[in-house]
């Protein structure tokens, strides 16, 4: 019994000591821990850009189409973006974005022209959480199996730069 209690509390000091790293230094932040790294499946804090965390693990979102007019956007090239069999939340962590007027759309890429009207695609119901900083998890619904559909990401821009559509395929 004894032994069970002494290795409960080594086994603790160690995951704490792990967990709280050195923050004796002033005016240090508190980074992530190894083993919370382990469990979160969100990008590095530090690290600005549009993310999604998929089946495959965490992928950059970098290929997005501009926006040309009040609700329509430029379509990114899908060719070039990424594809995932299933995505379990986005990720954001560009400063100045006004995140609670993010949208998430799922249009099946034979409906794509060269221009998105949001007006004619379908909002995926999505909701917000901090994780740390700048940095805002996006949690989307099961999409299920979308074969030949594309996830188009709209981050609303700082003031004086346009909107943007980021896209990941979805199939595979």
């Amino acid at each position: 019994m004894y032994r069970a209690f002494l290795l409960a509390v080594v086994s603790f000091v160690a995951l704490f000591g792990v967990g709280c790293g050195n923050g004796s230094e002033t005016g240090a932040t508190r980074e992530k821990s190894s083993v919370m790294s382990l469990i979160s499946d969100a990008p590095d804090a530090t690290k600005l850009g549009v993310f999604a965390s998929t089946n495959d693990g965490l992928k950059e979102l970098v290929v997005y189409g501009e926006q040309t007019g009040t609700a329509s956007y430029r379509v990114p090239q899908l060719a070039t973006a990424p594809t995932a069999r299933n995505i379990k939340a986005l990720y954001l962590n560009m400063p100045g974005t006004e995140i609670m007027s993010s949208k998430a759309f799922v249009v099946p890429t034979s409906e794509l022209r060269q221009s998105f009207e949001e007006s004619s695609a379908y909002t995926v119901p999505v909701s917000f959480e901090t994780v740390r900083g700048n940095l805002y998890k996006v949690v989307v619904p099961d999409l299920g199996r979308r074969d030949g559909s594309v996830l188009l990401f709209k981050v609303s821009m700082p003031m004086g730069t346009a909107d943007r559509l980021y896209a990941i395929n979805l199939g595979g």
